[in-house]
C-alpha cells in the first residue's frame, strides 16, 4: 500500500494510474510534434488555402459564420466537461452507496472507500484539464474573428508589394491561430478518449492498463492512417 495524501493506494492501482498518464503525455508529445503527415499538417494546408482565399475578397461574412460554428463546437465541450464535473463532484458523495454496487459485480475488483475517491478524483481532473482545453479554444477562435475582420483585401493587380507582405502576414497569424485551435481541440477530445478509458480502473487496474493501449491505437490509426487523411492530401 502506498498513502497519497493521507489516502491509501495498491501498488497496482499505483502502477496502472501512472501508466495511463505516462501513455496519455507520450502519445500527446508524439502526435503533436509529429513532423510528417496527419490530420493537423493536412488541415493547417487548406487553412492556409482558405486565409488566401479571404483576404481577397470583400465579404468576410462566411468565413466568420464558419468560425463561429467551430466556436460552438468547442463551447459544448466546454459546458459537457462543466456537467461531467458536476456530477463527478455529486458522485464523491456517494461513495459508500456505489462500492457496494460495484463489488456486487463479478467481474469488478473490490475496492475501499479510499479508491473509490482516489480514482474518482484523478477523473475529476482529467475533465477539468479539458474544460480548460476547450474554453482556450474559444478565446482563439473569438480572437480569429477579429484578425479576419481586420485583415486587408489583397487586390492582386494593385497591391504594393508591402501590401503584399502585410497580406501575407495577415495569412500566417490567421491560418497559425485556428490550427493552433484545432491543436487544442484535439487535446481536449483527447481527454474525453482518455476519461472514458479511465472508467475502466473502477473494475480493474488491468483494464485501465489495456484500454490505454486500445485508445492510442484507435487515436493513432484516425489521426496518421486513417481515409479521411487521404481525402485531405
Amino acid at each position: 500500500m502506498i498513502n497519497v495524501l493521507g489516502l491509501n493506494i495498491h501498488y497496482l492501482d499505483f502502477f496502472a494510474i501512472l501508466w495511463f498518464f505516462v501513455v496519455w503525455v507520450g502519445y500527446s508529445a508524439f502526435a503533436d510534434r509529429h513532423q510528417g503527415e496527419s490530420l493537423v499538417s493536412s488541415m493547417h494546408k487548406h487553412r492556409v488555402n482558405w486565409m488566401n482565399s479571404m483576404i481577397r475578397r470583400d465579404d468576410r461574412l462566411v468565413d466568420i459564420r464558419i468560425i463561429a460554428s467551430l466556436l460552438q463546437s468547442a463551447t459544448f465541450f466546454a459546458s459537457t466537461s462543466i456537467l461531467i464535473i458536476g456530477g463527478l463532484f455529486a458522485l464523491l458523495g456517494y461513495g459508500n452507496k456505489a462500492l457496494e454496487l460495484l463489488n456486487l459485480l463479478p467481474f469488478a475488483e473490490h475496492m475501499s472507500l479510499d479508491m473509490w475517491i482516489i480514482k474518482t478524483l484523478c477523473l475529476l481532473l482529467i475533465f477539468v484539464f479539458a474544460f480548460f482545453k476547450f474554453t482556450w479554444v474559444i478565446r482563439q477562435f473569438n480572437y480569429s474573428i477579429v484578425l479576419v475582420i481586420s485583415a486587408p483585401k489583397l487586390n492582386d493587380k494593385d497591391s504594393s508589394s508591402e501590401d503584399k507582405e502585410n497580406a501575407d502576414r495577415y495569412i500566417e497569424n490567421i491560418s497559425d491561430m485556428i490550427s493552433n485551435s484545432g491543436k487544442h481541440f484535439n487535446k481536449g477530445m483527447r481527454s474525453y478518449y482518455f476519461g472514458l478509458v479511465a472508467i475502466c480502473w473502477y473494475l480493474s487496474p488491468v483494464l485501465l492498463m489495456i484500454f490505454s493501449i486500445v485508445v492510442v491505437l484507435v487515436l493513432y490509426r484516425r489521426e496518421f492512417l486513417s481515409r479521411t487523411l487521404k481525402f485531405l492530401e
